[in-house]
């Protein structure tokens, strides 16, 4: 389809250009004006074309029967061409996801690994369809994303600051025998090609975890594995023998002794976000994965869902701000902009003027928090969030909460807490019902309306006051009656 438009368009001024003796830049005009169907322009084309034709010999009716013919060509005279290539294309691939989905997924992936964002939404695509994506390593990789059982093995070119020079050299290497440890690996590849970026990358993306699990500890090895290989790399070039280089059986280097320090390890957090770095999201894991089910009460939209919901509702979507960046208005106002992020993807969000003088105090990366606000739709088909309000997650279900229901342990309670819990209820006044959960650990649960006289408001002193009586996680908000939070 697109090449019987390119096709036409040459023709088009081709005729002009012999006929009707237009340069080729008022051919290129009568190209355009035709291609986006502009009136005016093709009537005064028109009797450009007829006049240059007839003063070149062609008579006036054939002139015209000839435009005639590019103009109704002009009008979609391509259609049929154009959708049956479309349609043979979509069933290609319909039928291509529909009978070999992991090998279509990783050639998806390989396709889009420059574009985190496409990226993000085909994993999670893959988690739907029941395809695990794994993630890299440095003896089972390939270059690009490869297909593994049913599952896709996340490929070694689409590693941040990891280029396929780079991959090429790491696999030439791998040719001879798997890698059994870092100094391995940076005794054997070409450090010419493979530099300490690319190593570092590796291993924070995980690609070294199948020889050592110790992420921290191979990190602060690296200088040292570094300076090894080259000098390794140097002594193998000039003919001499390395202490550790001496050949086994098969004529590969011998294995080296452990030469890996014990550091502390890297706290979930830490790994997550180096991972992030590295790849350009999470995939062993996702700091908002245990505030799964508390966003999907409280927030009311995902980034999946963003753009079917940018019809001017105010909205709320939970997650966690990243890339968060100051802005300075031509007036002098400071706003903000950062990308809120959350199990299904991340969305540009806009803090203005006025909302950043109430929140700008609340931003932070890596804080979870809902933000509420408009979504609205950009010229390339993405959508932004426009923010009207920032909260921590644990204000927001405070701030928005409607429902409260308070676990109360029986082992530990007594008359004295039962009258603690009154005042408390009577000093917190407000709008939200109250339920109180009798738990007796291991047995039952049972459920108790007090009076209509205890209503609360539930704010940050209700739920340090109601936990210091009966311990951490005996305050339940809810926004809807049932739903617990």
């Amino acid at each position: 389809g697109t090449y019987g438009v390119m096709v036409y368009q040459e023709q088009v001024m081709q005729i002009a250009s012999a006929l009707a003796g237009f340069t080729l830049g008022e051919a290129d005009i009568l190209r355009k004006a035709m291609g986006k169907k502009k009136a005016d322009v093709m009537a005064t084309q028109m009797d450009k074309f007829v006049k240059g034709c007839m003063e070149r010999g062609v008579p006036e009716k054939k002139a015209r029967k000839i435009w005639d013919h590019m103009e109704q060509f002009a009008g979609y005279g391509f259609n049929k061409s154009h959708s049956a290539a479309y349609a043979w294309l979509a069933y290609q691939t319909a039928y291509l996801k529909a009978n070999y989905p992991a090998y279509f997924m990783a050639a998806l992936l390989t396709s889009e690994r420059a574009n985190t964002d496409k990226m993000v939404a085909y994993i999670a695509e893959c988690r739907e369809m029941g395809i695990s994506v794994l993630p890299p390593d440095v003896n089972q990789s390939d270059i690009f994303f490869t297909v593994v059982g049913n599952d896709i093995r996340f490929g070694l070119a689409a590693i941040k600051n990891v280029g396929e020079g780079a991959v090429e050299a790491i696999l030439r290497a791998r040719r001879d025998a798997p890698f059994r440890s870092l100094f391995d690996f940076c005794e054997r590849v070409d450090l010419r090609a493979v530099n300490r970026r690319v190593v570092e990358s590796f291993i924070k993306s995980g690609s070294f975890d199948s020889l050592d699990p110790r992420r921290a500890a191979l990190f602060s090895a690296l200088d040292r594995a570094m300076e090894a290989g080259q000098k390794d790399q140097r002594d193998r070039e000039q003919g001499q023998s390395s202490l550790f280089g001496r050949a086994d059986g098969d004529g590969h280097p011998a294995s080296a002794p452990d030469r890996i320090r014990d550091v502390p390890a890297w706290g979930e957090g830490e790994r997550l976000a180096f991972e992030k770095e590295s790849l350009g999201f999470f995939i062993t894991g996702h700091p908002l994965e245990r505030f799964r089910s508390e966003l999907a009460q409280w927030a009311t939209s995902s980034t999946g869902r963003l753009l079917e919901m940018a019809d001017g509702r105010e909205l709320s979507l939970g997650g966690i701000i990243t890339a968060l960046r100051p802005i300075k208005t031509r007036k002098g106002e400071r706003m903000a902009s950062f990308v809120l992020e959350d199990l299904e993807g991340g969305v540009e969000a806009l803090v203005f003027p006025e909302t950043y003088k109430k929140v700008g105090e609340r931003l932070a990366d890596d804080l979870v928090v809902l933000a509420r606000g408009r979504a609205e739709v950009l010229d390339e088909g993405k959508a932004r969030l426009l923010v009207s309000e920032v909260l921590p997650l644990d204000q927001a279900k405070l701030a928005e909460a409607r429902f409260v229901t308070i676990r109360v342990p029986v082992p530990a309670w007594d008359r004295n807490k039962g009258e603690r819990l009154r005042d408390i209820l009577g000093s917190h006044r407000g709008e939200c019902p109250v339920t109180l959960e009798l738990v007796q650990p291991g047995s039952f649960a049972v459920a108790v309306a007090p009076s209509t006289y205890f209503k609360v408001r539930p704010d940050a002193a209700f739920r340090d006051e109601v936990e210091a009586l009966l311990g951490p996680g005996s305050l339940v908000l809810a926004r809807r009656n049932g739903d617990g939070g």
